[in-house]
């Protein structure tokens, strides 16, 4: 249903994938994101000219390319506009290719009555008067007559009757010192035209780029040195810019491959789970030290892992529409989930075992990727447990018990809001509840009827973990745990606390249970 092309919830689960790349922290050096980013563009966008090779398919890179340097017109747009500046006739064919009209009527018409004029309208007015024996002339005025330089410099206004479009198509064809001067260069130095239109100065860098890397030898000096320098403007900006944005713009127009790419790539060599200050379940699972053979692999794991309540809420979902193959998953789900066998929760130690230990001359060497998806296969199966079995917050306070897990009851009374720690023994009541004898052997055989279906071992029943270790499964629960009437809240080490209802903590203990099996496995130590 997820790794499929066809499957009901490819497109879907893609999605979630992209989005927690997206909002991801990854503790990535600024030269390794600048590497990780250029490996995706082509070779004729510069792609292997500062990196080892290119990895860029055919069928992304271009977009690649384009989706960068679109960022980078949004994000730089002052150093773009020095770029453009140093094009003279990058400018003049702006202003006289598709719709001229509008162009020049968004950057040079902004005459003001207060004689304030801003972008290209303040580039004529200086250079019209620096240069007034040469130009002044080629002014176009919508009056019936011309006015003198002295006048307009007394009365700056006077601009405002400037026939704005017909005078820059004379700056064009009689004036290409006009294009070339410091005056339109002050102009353009906060990069606003490039507002105007940006997919015409990104379709400009691309050819450029083409160009400075294929014909290197056919390039003049002043375009090796303006294609060099947007080179290093885009080097910068890989640097300077956050992963989640980066990510944002290029993950999603990537081909299989080169998101395939990305995924493999973006945890940072040498950096272990343990020791980076991203520690989430995506971190651990689909990007730590992972080597995916295919992205639809990393999709998989990124749906059973952060997504995993919306993955099983899309399959009740697909049984109340009756879709087959929705209906199939989750009648299978359910069967395996039934089972209340001791040996489902033998089988899982068993599996851990096996991946924690290296392969034998018998024993065929599993990769950690399938051995991720072995463990998210389990915290599913667990996560579906624990929706059938718990009910309220005594069935969660009763688990908390038997997986020796601390938590506190608020209650409020008259004088104080006191705490009560819940404390179990297989032969105890909850604390400070005394019920009768015959309620109290009740509840206990409700209790282990639901442990068995849980898979959870009584105290006299486990067999203990390897070298006698307990092999709790909730062992990364030991933040504070505190009910506080029809809610619980989850502490951090006293900085910071969640509100959780009786869903939120079970998915919370899962997510520890997931930690705890993750940390117990090699790939992480």
């Amino acid at each position: 249903l997820v790794r499929s092309d066809g499957g009901c919830y490819y497109a879907e689960a893609r999605e979630w994938l992209l989005r927690d790349l997206s909002s991801l922290l990854i503790p990535l050096s600024p030269s390794a994101k600048r590497k990780l980013f250029l490996a995706l563009l082509p070779i004729e966008y510069g792609g292997k000219a500062r990196t080892s090779s290119s990895h860029a398919s055919e069928d992304s890179g271009e977009k690649v390319a384009r989706a960068l340097l679109a960022t980078l017109c949004e994000q730089y747009a002052s150093q773009v506009g020095a770029l453009i500046a140093r094009d003279s006739t990058l400018l003049r064919d702006f202003f006289t290719a598709g719709d001229k009209r509008a162009r020049i009527a968004l950057w040079f018409d902004h005459f003001s009555m207060s004689g304030k004029h801003k972008f290209g309208a303040r580039a004529i007015e200086q250079y019209a008067f620096n240069n007034r024996d040469d130009v002044w002339g080629l002014l176009v005025w919508a009056g019936k007559h011309a006015q003198a330089p002295v006048m307009v410099a007394a009365k700056r206004h006077y601009f405002c009757e400037l026939n704005v479009y017909r005078t820059v198509l004379n700056l064009v064809d009689k004036a290409p010192g006009f294009w070339d001067s410091n005056e339109l260069r002050e102009a353009l130095a906060d990069g606003d035209i490039v507002a105007i239109d940006a997919d015409y100065f990104v379709e400009y860098f691309m050819r450029m780029l083409r160009q400075f890397t294929g014909h290197v030898e056919e390039s003049t000096s002043a375009e090796r040195d303006t294609a060099q320098r947007l080179l290093d403007l885009l080097d910068r900006m890989l640097e300077e810019l956050p992963f989640a944005v980066l990510s944002a713009r290029v993950a999603p127009i990537l081909s299989r491959r080169d998101l395939l790419f990305l995924v493999n790539n973006v945890w940072p060599k040498g950096v272990d789970w343990a020791a980076s200050s991203s520690r989430n379940t995506l971190d651990s699972v689909v990007l730590c030290n992972a080597k995916w053979e295919s992205i639809s692999e990393a999709i998989l794991a990124c749906a059973l892992s952060t997504h995993a309540r919306q993955l099983l809420k899309r399959l009740r979902e697909a049984v109340d529409e009756d879709e087959e193959d929705g209906i199939e998953a989750q009648a299978t789900l359910d069967d395996v989930a039934r089972s209340s066998e001791l040996a489902d929760v033998a089988s899982h130690w068993g599996m851990r075992d096996m991946l924690r230990h290296k392969p034998t001359r018998s024993r065929e060497p599993i990769s950690q990727e399938k051995g991720r998806l072995w463990l998210l296969a389990e915290s599913i199966l667990l996560r579906t447990r624990l929706n059938r079995c718990i009910k309220g917050h005594r069935d969660i306070e009763e688990l908390l018990g038997h997986n020796n897990i601390k938590w506190e009851c608020r209650r409020l009374s008259s004088s104080s809001d006191h705490a009560v720690e819940g404390a179990f023994d297989n032969d105890s009541g909850r604390t400070g509840n005394r019920k009768s004898r015959k309620r109290k052997r009740k509840e206990e055989k409700q209790r282990k009827k639901m442990r068995r279906e849980m898979g959870i071992l009584d105290d006299d029943e486990s067999d203990g973990g390897e070298d006698g270790q307990s092999r709790d499964h909730w062992q990364a629960a030991s933040q504070r745990l505190v009910r506080d009437g029809h809610l619980w809240r989850v502490s951090f080490g006293g900085k910071m606390s969640l509100e959780l209802n009786s869903r939120e903590v079970l998915d919370f203990l899962v997510d520890c249970a997931l930690s705890d099996w993750l940390k117990d496995m090699p790939w992480f130590q």
